[in-house]
């Protein structure tokens, strides 16, 4: 919110969490953002409810936390509610990413329990496909911690596709 809002008419956030939803009402109030609304409520009802209402969507950070079918639903609810032409752009880990490799295999380090479904992005690609939506571009982005340090080794040829940790994707409706 507080990178989008400034940067937009109006920003509605929506989620089935009641705590979520209070907590981004304090923080909007306490960084005084005026153009943001948050709507607590389930997806597909909130987006039913909303035909070609939006120009942009943002799922940031929970493509991860459904599984491929849920996922499915979820993009098409939300390509409904967008105005033809309208973009989507998902931020998500990167499961060709080296430590998420080690996290499915139990190499060392667990998965969080909460990533059942960390893709690849022609994973993400096909889901989006699926879904009715036009993938336009896919960005690797670096890690948010200290491991943001390694990015760079994410253009050596070969070995380069294992320290892209976040992909950014960009898809039109």
């Amino acid at each position: 919110m507080e990178i989008i809002a400034p940067r937009v008419k109006s920003y509605t956030g929506v989620d089935f969490s009641a705590p979520f939803i209070k907590a981004a009402i304090e923080m909007r109030d306490r960084i005084a953002i005026r153009n943001a609304e948050f709507v607590c409520s389930d997806i597909k009802e909130f987006c039913s409810q909303r035909p070609n209402a939006f120009d942009a969507g943002f799922a940031m950070d929970f493509s991860e936390h459904v599984g491929d079918s849920e996922w499915t639903q979820i993009l098409e609810n939300i390509r409904k509610s967008l105005k033809p032409g309208g973009m989507l752009y998902v931020h998500t880990p990167n499961a060709e990413f080296f430590l998420e490799i080690m996290k499915k295999s139990n190499m060392v380090l667990r998965q969080f329990p909460e990533h059942i479904a960390v893709r690849t992005p022609e994973q993400n690609s096909a889901i989006l496909g699926a879904a009715g939506f036009q993938v336009m571009s896919i960005r690797f982005l670096p890690h948010y911690n200290a491991l943001k340090a390694i990015h760079p080794l994410s253009f050596l040829p070969v070995i380069g596709r294992y320290f892209r940790a976040r992909l950014f994707i960009k898809a039109k409706a």
